[in-house]
């Protein structure tokens, strides 16, 4: 049963194409579900298929999608990907390059980076500042991270220090 903040929240949430899930909108999803499990027993079927396409709230990423669901009168129940019978015009976008993690600390006195680079190895981290810019590149595996961060303009880059520590690279800037 939903109640009329429900409703709002989910509006709100359709309105602002945010594409964010609460964990309320994931159990609902869980919940219709079931019901359609529950619903396939009374009918006494054994198999539903949904087929579809979609695309993210922003419309940059086109998908299709196609599934199963399939009872043994509650017995054993199966949920299997099938190829759905739409195409779309436009694959998946992959990016190749990861952006990592990064928090700036715009302090009094100086200036601090902390980026999250786990499994990385500190000889393959590359950086670099140009103008105002902050640059980080590293390859980790088959993984690419690059990051580029703007600095506040008082930011010394000539008084750059680093420190990694288990996968956590520190950045520190003094000010001018």
């Amino acid at each position: 049963m939903s109640t009329k903040g429900d409703d709002q929240k989910k509006q709100s949430h359709k309105e602002d194409g945010s594409g964010r899930i609460s964990f309320t909108d994931f159990f609902h999803g869980l919940e219709s579900l079931f019901d359609t499990i529950v619903k396939l027993e009374e009918e006494g079927k054994r198999e539903t298929r949904y087929e579809g396409e979609g695309s993210n709230p922003a419309g940059r990423f086109k998908t299709a999608f196609g599934f199963s669901v399939k009872t043994n009168l509650l017995n054993n129940l199966s949920v299997k990907s099938v190829e759905p019978a739409n195409t779309v015009t436009q694959g998946p976008i992959i990016e190749a390059e990861r952006e990592p993690f990064v928090d700036l600390f715009n302090e009094q006195d100086h200036v601090l980076l902390v980026i999250e680079l786990p499994g990385v190895e500190e000889r393959d981290i590359h950086t670099e500042v140009n103008g105002d810019i902050f640059i980080l590149s590293t390859t980790y595996g088959d993984r690419t991270y690059s990051k580029e961060v703007i600095l506040p303009g008082d930011a010394d880059p000539d008084t750059m220090q680093k420190k990694y520590t288990n996968g956590i690279l520190e950045i520190k800037m003094s000010k001018k």
